[in-house]
């Protein structure tokens, strides 16, 4: 909000719009380089960012269901039991 500004656009049929479009301090909008910065720290921080949360998260989740190890003998049953919970 802090570099957007609006105009009015005079149409065709002479009445007019009101369009709100980047006020870059560096340049128009597109060719701004503070605009650039500021959508990729937006993306990463907004994609990115929580991607990598959450594939850490699930890679977490998946090396404790399938690395993990029952203690003491196990009957067919309970090793059939564990294979399904695991799938």
């Amino acid at each position: 909000m802090l570099f957007f500004t609006t105009a009015a656009l005079p149409l065709k049929d002479g009445s007019s719009r009101v369009v709100c479009y980047g006020a870059w301090p560096d340049g128009d909008q597109g060719d701004s380089q503070s605009e650039y910065v500021h959508t990729v720290v937006l993306m990463v921080l907004t994609y990115i960012l929580p991607l990598l949360c959450m594939g850490f998260t699930y890679a977490r989740i998946g090396m404790t269901l399938w690395g993990s190890r029952s203690i003491g003998e196990q009957t067919p049953r309970q090793v059939e039991s564990i294979r399904s919970k695991r799938k």
